[in-house]
């Protein structure tokens, strides 16, 4: 077992050779086997008669943006500010103040950021609404502005299934900064890429770009660059209670050169109650 891999099991208070995500515990839970081998082998067998995932992985990615004072975020919000409140060296002590909105960084969007009176983070209290099995497909190839339609979701529709996650794989995160492209030129899904995806059933989108849905606003620099309705994108996905999962990171190194990758997304959000958006720490786990 490598050093990282026991760190991580250390972290999460586990020291047996692998470990499982399931529904037993309703969180992380020791599996009671003999050897990694025997789990790849046999992956359900445990002493609990019970549905138990298991995830043996090899490498821990992490897929989530630095946020910072004045970081780059949605063109008509304000930006984070983090004030030194209180320094060791004045006060023998140091406290920050951060002032940030719920879409800062890699972040959720939660049916009421779009729906009158629909579901906040308070309505998702269970800690496995934000993780599992998860596909990175890659869309690298779209060009600025470009939407995602049906048609080239299609292309991967083997690897979108019920209840699964799945990860845009734009190559945005490498442009971030307060520039154009990253402002308002990312690739994002049309209505009708929305829709396909919202009839495959899957338990959550994500995306490199600072929205899901494209840039229509109207700013002193910059006009609209989307045809398709942000507003029309947003409720087809969240009306099916389908999370959306924006300005992620590095998505790149789970597909590891491949057309296709997959992996184990851990991604929680910060617990603040009646939410329509929030903060998240994304990583993903590859199997």
């Amino acid at each position: 077992m490598s050093s990282n891999r026991r760190s991580f099991l250390k972290l999460l208070g586990l020291s047996t050779a692998s470990f499982t995500i399931g529904s037993v515990l309703g969180n992380m839970v020791p599996m009671l086997t003999s050897s990694p081998k025997e789990l790849e082998e046999n992956p359900k067998s445990s002493t609990k008669e019970a549905m138990v995932t298991a995830v043996v992985y090899r490498k821990v990615i992490d897929l989530t943006h630095w946020i910072y004072h004045d970081c780059p975020g949605w063109a008509t919000l304000p930006s984070m500010k983090i004030d030194e409140t209180y320094w060791a060296a004045r006060d023998a002590f140091t406290l920050h103040e951060l002032k940030f909105h719920t879409h800062t960084g890699t972040h959720y969007d939660f049916p009421a950021h779009f729906i009158p009176e629909g579901k906040t983070q308070t309505d998702f209290p269970n800690p496995e609404s934000f993780m599992g099995e998860a596909v990175v497909l890659n869309f690298q190839f779209m060009k600025p502005g470009e939407e995602i339609a049906a048609s080239d979701l299609k292309k991967y529709a083997e690897h979108i299934k019920e209840g699964s996650i799945v990860l845009l794989d734009t190559g945005w995160s490498k442009k971030r900064g307060k520039n154009s492209d990253y402002l308002y030129f990312f690739p994002a899904l049309s209505v009708d890429g929305a829709q396909y995806l919202a009839e495959r059933k899957i338990k959550m989108v994500g995306t490199e770009g600072l929205s899901i849905a494209p840039w229509t606003s109207t700013v002193t620099m910059q006009g609209p660059v989307g045809r398709s309705s942000p507003i029309a994108v947003h409720r087809t996905l969240l009306e099916k209670d389908i999370l959306i999962l924006e300005e992620l990171n590095n998505l790149e190194a789970v597909r590891e050169g491949k057309d296709v990758g997959k992996c184990f997304l851990i991604a929680p959000p910060l617990k603040v109650k009646d939410m329509e958006g929030c903060p998240a720490r994304a990583i993903a786990l590859l199997t």
